[in-house]
C-alpha cells in the first residue's frame, strides 16, 4: 500500500472500505489507520468516524481486496511476482502469444528492413520453445537453483503478452485481448503541393478524360479515408512500357506503409499462401496476372468484391479476415483483366504515352513527391476530399474497358459478334450448317442433336424477340433443312451492345 497516495480522500474512502470488506473491522482498521497517518492530512477522530460509516454501506462485490492492487498499479506499483527478468523481458517485447484458426500460437513482431516494413512471423509453442532452449536463466527452487530456457520462462509467466485473438482494423479502436496489425499511415497529412503527380493522373493516367480524372481522384481519396473498407472496384492501367503507370502506385502506396504491397507474380495474387494479403490495404499488381487464367479469374473478382477473404499460411489452417484490399493494376498486355457483361468490378484506362520514357518530366515529380513536401500535400488533399456524392461503383465506362469486355467474351458470344459483323443478304440460315462451320468448332466435339440445342438456347439469350425455327422442303432428294429466321442486322446488333452494356458500337 505505500504506493497508494493517502492525501486524496477519494481514495482514503474506496481503500478503507475494501480493507473493512476484505479484512473484517479489526485487521482491516488496524492496516487502514497505519497507512492514513502517511497523509499530512490525517485526523484520527475523522478517520474513526469514516470508518464506521462503512457498515451502513451497501459495497456488495464492487469493492473487495483487489480494488487496493488496482489502485496500487495505478499509481506505478509492480507486483514482484509478476516481474520478468530482463532477457525474458526482451522476449515480451517482441512476442506473444494469441489463438488462431483454433491453434495456440507464438507470434514475433520483426522489421524486413529490405521491404521496410513490419512483419509478423508465427510460430508453434513447441518450435519456440526449441529455439530458445540453448539460453538459461537460474530460477530460485527452495534452497536451490534450476536453470530453465528462457523460452519456457516467457511461455509460462503470468504477465506475458497474450492475446485472444489478431485482427487488422485499420483506423478502428482495437476490442479488448485483441491484437490489431494495423500501423497507421506512414505519411502525416500536410498542406502543401503535389502538383506535378496531380497533373500526370488527369493528363497521363485518365489521357485528358476530366471524368475519369475526378473518378480516380475519388477512389484514391475513398481508400485513405476508409482503409477499413473493401475497394469494391479494382483500377486497371493499361499502357506501353515506360509510360508512368507505376510512378502513381508507388507513391500512393508510400501513404499506406507496410500495409502496401506490390506483387509480380500471379502466385501471389491466386495461390494457395496468401498470409502477405492478411494486413494490407492498398495492392498494386504489376504485370502478375493473365486474363486467361480461368482458375484465377474467380479468386481475382472475389478479392475486388468480396467482404471476406480466404486466409492460409504454409503450414497453418484456413481462417477467414473481413477484406480491406483497394486494389490497382498495371499491364502493357493488350488483355488484362476477364471483363463480364455490365462489368462493375474494373475501372479500365488507356494510359497514354505522351511522356513515354520522359526522364526529366518523371524526375521532377520524383523531386516533388520526395523532397519538396509533395507525399504530405497528396495525403492532405486526399484526406480532405469531399466524398459525400461519390459511390465507388459510379466508375465512367471507357472505351478501354470495351475493349477488355470484347476480349473476354466466350466462343459462342465471338462467334455471334463474328456473324453480326458480316453482310448477309438474308438473315435465315440453315441450323447444320451453321453447327458444323462455326458454333460447334467453338464449343468443342460436334454432335448435331445436342449442338442444336445448345445453339437454340444461346439463340434464344442472345436474339431480340428471340428466333423462328422454320423448315424448308426438300429439293431433289436432300433432307429437309431447319433454319432459324432471325430479325434484321441492325437489331441484333443494337440487342448485344445493350446486353454487354458496351460503350461504343464495336462493328463500326
Amino acid at each position: 500500500m505505500a504506493a497508494i497516495p493517502s492525501d486524496d480522500r477519494d481514495i482514503w474512502v474506496r481503500i478503507g472500505l475494501a480493507l473493512r470488506q476484505s479484512l473484517g473491522t479489526e485487521t482491516g482498521y488496524k492496516l487502514w489507520l497505519t497507512w492514513s497517518k502517511k497523509s499530512t492530512k490525517f485526523d484520527e477522530h475523522d478517520a474513526e468516524a469514516t470508518w464506521h460509516s462503512f457498515k451502513d454501506q451497501a459495497v456488495g462485490a464492487s469493492v473487495t481486496l483487489g480494488t487496493v492492487f488496482y489502485v496500487a498499479k495505478e499509481n506505478g506499483w509492480i507486483d514482484p511476482q509478476r516481474e520478468m527478468p530482463d532477457k525474458v523481458q526482451a522476449l515480451d517485447d517482441t512476442h506473444f502469444v494469441a489463438f488462431e484458426g483454433g491453434k495456440c500460437w507464438v507470434f514475433k513482431e520483426d522489421f524486413d528492413p529490405e521491404l521496410n516494413r513490419s512483419m509478423l512471423n508465427r510460430m508453434g509453442v513447441e518450435p519456440f520453445c526449441n529455439f530458445y532452449c540453448n539460453q538459461k536463466l537460474a530460477v530460485p527452487q527452495g534452497e536451490s537453483f534450476k536453470m530453465i530456457p528462457i523460452g519456457s520462462l516467457w511461455f509460462d509467466h503470468p504477465a506475458r503478452r497474450s492475446f485472444h485473438k489478431v485482427v487488422f482494423m485499420p483506423g478502428m479502436p482495437t476490442p479488448d485481448g485483441c491484437y490489431n496489425l494495423w500501423r497507421g499511415f506512414s505519411v502525416a497529412p500536410i498542406p502543401g503541393s503535389w502538383s506535378l503527380l496531380h497533373h500526370h493522373i488527369l493528363d497521363v493516367i485518365c489521357a485528358g478524360d476530366i471524368s475519369c480524372g475526378e473518378y480516380l481522384l475519388n477512389w484514391l481519396a475513398f481508400a485513405v479515408q476508409y482503409p477499413d473498407k473493401l475497394g469494391e472496384v479494382a483500377v486497371v492501367m493499361k499502357g506501353e512500357r515506360g509510360t508512368g503507370k507505376g510512378k502513381l502506385a508507388y507513391f500512393f502506396g508510400l501513404l499506406f506503409g507496410e500495409h502496401s504491397l506490390q506483387i509480380n507474380q500471379s502466385k501471389h495474387l491466386v495461390g494457395n499462401f496468401n498470409a502477405h494479403l492478411r494486413s494490407c490495404v492498398f495492392l498494386f499488381v504489376d504485370e502478375a496476372l493473365w486474363a486467361g487464367d480461368k482458375q484465377g479469374e474467380n479468386v481475382l473478382k472475389g478479392l475486388v468484391t468480396e467482404p471476406t477473404i480466404q486466409i492460409e499460411g504454409k503450414g497453418a489452417n484456413l481462417i477467414t479476415a473481413a477484406n480491406r484490399l483497394h486494389i490497382m493494376m498495371a499491364s502493357n498486355n493488350e488483355w488484362v483483366v476477364p471483363a463480364g457483361n455490365r462489368e462493375r468490378r474494373y475501372f479500365v484506362l488507356q494510359v497514354s504515352d505522351k511522356h513515354i520514357q520522359d526522364k526529366p518530366y518523371f524526375a521532377a515529380i520524383d523531386h516533388q513527391m520526395l523532397h519538396q513536401g509533395g507525399l504530405a500535400a497528396m495525403m492532405h488533399d486526399l484526406l480532405n476530399r469531399d466524398l459525400s456524392a461519390f459511390d465507388v461503383r459510379s466508375f465512367p465506362w471507357t472505351d478501354a474497358l470495351d475493349e477488355q469486355l470484347l476480349r473476354s467474351l466466350d466462343p459462342a458470344m465471338q462467334w455471334w459478334m463474328d456473324y453480326l459483323g458480316k453482310t448477309h443478304t438474308c438473315w435465315e440460315f440453315p441450323i447444320r450448317g451453321v453447327i458444323s462451320e462455326a458454333f460447334a468448332l467453338a464449343n468443342g466435339t460436334y454432335n448435331s442433336k445436342s449442338s442444336e440445342t445448345k445453339l437454340g438456347m444461346f439463340l434464344s439469350k442472345v436474339v431480340p424477340g428471340g428466333v423462328k425455327k422454320v423448315v424448308h422442303a426438300s429439293v431433289a432428294g436432300a433432307k429437309p433443312n431447319d433454319c432459324y429466321q432471325l430479325p434484321n442486322q441492325t437489331a441484333c446488333r443494337q440487342s448485344l451492345i445493350k446486353q454487354l452494356g458496351l460503350k461504343n458500337d464495336p462493328w463500326i
